[in-house]
């Protein structure tokens, strides 16, 4: 109760206490059972950024922001790029007009994409890793390849915290840290915030959470997070950034909506940059 033990690297321990304790554990890389991060030849996001060289090829397993943007990179840098997502468009968390202008731009900077199709196996061999894939008919086919980037979510550490001896309670499903509002647990002065407290698993969500708690703690809280208004950004090229519901998600929830678009090769700054590709959307009720 208001208790924290700490050990060094060294194995020396110390305990501190206070009315008031954050959890901020943040989250790590998934690993799939058939693909297992080594830093080898199956890299995480992290291992990615570590290279010295860019391989011959490379396999981004998952679709979304991370494997949309190191896909980017590696192809700039002259690897052969093959993106296989499980389910049907990349980047399945934006608008679907916005992940249809991602995938053209990249099959023209000959990329491969294969959606709807999930990895079966790995197998590591002399040259690279060797992929079995399996689309949505259920044919499966070999993808052989330098280097593979593993980029299907992430984990939260919440393991070895000391949570179920305590109490805090975690989501059945991901494993977070159950939080409400004011991102308070189910025990007494205990909070959590950032990726170990669920999605969306962004830096400056867990920074806007932290100062949302703090300023709750100090009895001078003036609001909570407003989830539905947590800017999306994919650091590729073209860009995609986002803020509030899809077109989907919009009609979805029963909005009345119109649409309104303007291209990027019609605004006077992108032509003069040379950079015309893409649009602006918005979307209102």
């Amino acid at each position: 109760n208001g208790t924290v033990e700490v050990e060094g690297s060294e194995g020396a321990k110390a305990t501190y206490e206070a009315a008031h304790i954050i959890i901020a554990t943040g989250s790590r890389p998934r690993d799939l059972p058939m693909l297992k991060i080594d830093e080898d030849r199956i890299w995480s996001s992290t291992g990615a950024l570590y290279q010295k060289e860019a391989p011959g090829s490379l396999a981004v397993v998952g679709a979304g922001a991370v494997g949309m943007e190191f896909a980017d990179i590696y192809s700039a840098y002259g690897s052969q790029v093959h993106i296989i997502e499980m389910l049907d468009r990349v980047l399945p968390l934006e608008d679907k007009e916005c992940s249809q202008a991602v995938a053209r731009s990249y099959k023209k900077r000959k990329m491969g994409i294969r959606t709807s199709t999930a990895v079966q196996t790995s197998e590591i061999t002399d040259g690279g890793v060797r992929l079995t894939l399996k689309d949505k008919d259920g044919k499966e086919d070999a993808l052989e390849v330098d280097r593979v980037l593993s980029a299907v979510g992430r984990v939260p550490n919440t393991e070895n915290l000391g949570l179920e001896e305590v109490g805090v309670e975690v989501t059945e499903q991901g494993g977070f840290v159950k939080v409400d509002e004011l991102l308070r647990t189910n025990v007494d002065g205990v909070y959590a915030i950032g990726d170990v407290a669920g999605p969306p698993l962004l830096a400056h969500k867990a920074s806007h959470e932290g100062i949302a708690c703090v300023e709750h703690i100090a009895g001078e809280g003036h609001g909570s997070v407003d989830y539905s208004n947590i800017p999306n950004c994919t650091y590729a090229h073209p860009e995609v950034a986002s803020v509030g519901l899809t077109e989907e998600q919009a009609i979805e929830a029963g909005h009345d909506i119109e649409v309104g678009k303007f291209p990027w090769v019609g605004i006077g700054r992108a032509v003069a940059a040379g950079d015309t590709e893409g649009f602006i959307k918005v979307i209102r009720d």
